[in-house]
Parts: structure tokens; C-alpha cells; sequence
């Protein structure tokens, strides 16, 4: 089995916002006015829009990757052997993405959220695998994770590195 999440979006909310705006108006341009040059604002848009990061568990075979998913299409990354050694752990996400406006006023978009992490045999952090806002969800799922990669069950929430 295959699991495929989709992590964060790689400039971004306000650059997948500003990608998607830049497709819209690459679209316009070669439509109304049948102009080639609209072409360059519907590639460098479907880049910045749709670019993002994925982690990508194989559980038949015990191994995740993470990378990029270029234009949501085209994965990139590495494979990585999941070992019996290796941990599973609970972390808290906050980040903020700033964007500014015209008249320089910075807009802050907060995400917290509880992400899901693979650690190595020296607890140092290797991948993030899933990001979820339920506590009750992500401790299931790590149980459950745990128990189909054969890893150590031993980090909690509350004594995580």
C-alpha cells in the first residue's frame, strides 16, 4: 500500500494564491488577444502554484520519500529504507508566511498544525509525513503506522525531542 501526503505548498500561500492568479491571466492573454507571450505567465503561474511538497510512504516495502511535486506532476526525491530503529513522533507546527500588500503592510497567514515525523535511530528529525489538526487522528495513525513499518513505539507528544 501507497500512501501519498501532501505537505506544504513550495512559496507558499500567497505565492500559490499569486501562481494561480498569473495562470488566470496567461489564459486571458492568449485567448482574448491570441498571443504566444501569454504562455509565460501560464508556465511560470502553473510553477508557482502548483509546486508542492509530498512524502510518500510505501508500507509493502517499508520506505518513504519526500520531495517536491513539480507542477503537481512530476515527483521528486529520494527513497529512504525505514529501519526498525527509526521513530515515529508527534510535532507542533507553527509557522507564518508574510506577504505585503501595496502600501507595504505585512499580511501574516499562521499555520498550526500537528505534524506527523519520521525521526532516525538518534531521534534527529528525517521527513515530516502528514500534517493533521486532530491530536486523537495523528496519535491513531502513528499507532497504526507503527505497527505496519515495525518501528518502536516509545515517543509521545509530551516527551518528544
Amino acid at each position: 500500500m501507497i500512501l501519498q501526503h501532501h505537505i506544504n505548498y513550495a512559496f507558499g500561500p500567497a505565492g500559490r494564491w499569486a501562481g494561480l492568479f498569473l495562470v488566470f491571466a496567461g489564459m486571458i492573454i492568449l485567448l482574448v488577444y491570441r498571443s504566444m507571450p501569454g504562455l509565460i505567465p501560464v508556465f511560470i503561474g502553473a510553477f508557482t502554484g502548483l509546486t508542492r511538497e509530498v512524502t510518500t510512504l510505501d508500507f509493502k516495502n517499508k520506505r518513504a520519500r519526500n520531495g517536491w511535486k513539480l507542477l503537481n506532476i512530476l515527483p521528486t526525491g529520494e527513497w529512504i529504507d525505514i529501519t526498525p530503529q527509526m521513530h515515529l513522533t508527534i510535532k507542533r507546527s507553527n509557522k507564518v508566511w508574510t506577504a505585503y500588500s501595496r502600501g507595504n503592510a505585512p499580511m501574516d497567514f499562521r499555520e498550526e498544525v500537528l505534524v506527523l515525523v519520521l525521526l532516525d535511530k538518534n531521534k534527529r528529525l528525517l521527513m515530516p509525513l502528514m500534517h493533521t489538526e486532530d491530536l486523537q487522528k495523528a496519535d491513531i495513525l502513528k499507532k497504526e503506522w507503527e505497527q505496519l513499518l515495525g518501528l518502536e513505539s516509545q515517543l509521545t507528544p509530551e516527551n518528544n525531542p
